[in-house]
């Protein structure tokens, strides 16, 4: 089967390729079918980095253009407030954010009539740190072959 297409109404947004591949991969892990095209599935795209992520043109651009659109980006480190730095381009969109990311993941009406906006923040919504260390929880402590 085919990957979903770039015309598909559903668009997962990701910073970089690294992202893309481990989201996709987790998603297969744990049972979603990727390759059932009698399903909507959602378009990974690998935007280039945190910054275009959360740029407000690109982020116009795609609340306009699909039924639905998933966010999964790293909140870093400090002195980074990336859910800030997201909440201040929404809110210029008119979309209402809530002050800190919902511990299950972020759902929002999206600027289309019955659109969704749906937010991760890697590692878990409320650490900072990258989906690195999102990964490293899944591992067994007495994995051999982790560090």
């Amino acid at each position: 089967m085919s990957p979903p297409s770039i015309k598909s109404p559903y668009r997962l947004m990701v910073e970089g390729p690294d992202d893309k591949h481990t989201l996709v991969h987790l998603l297969k892990r744990h049972g979603y079918d990727w390759d059932d095209a009698k399903r909507t599935r959602p378009y990974v795209e690998d935007v280039g980095g945190v910054e275009k992520l959360l740029d407000r043109t690109l982020l116009s651009t795609a609340l306009k253009t699909y039924d639905r659109l998933a966010l999964v980006f790293d909140a870093d480190l400090p002195p980074y407030n990336r859910w800030h730095q997201l909440k201040t381009c929404l809110e210029q969109l008119s979309i209402e954010v809530p002050d800190a990311p919902e511990p299950g993941g972020t759902l929002l009406s999206g600027l289309r009539p019955n659109s969704r906006l749906g937010i991760w923040v890697m590692p878990d919504n409320s650490q900072p740190g990258r989906i690195e260390e999102f990964i490293e929880k899944l591992v067994p402590a007495d994995d051999s072959l982790w560090p």
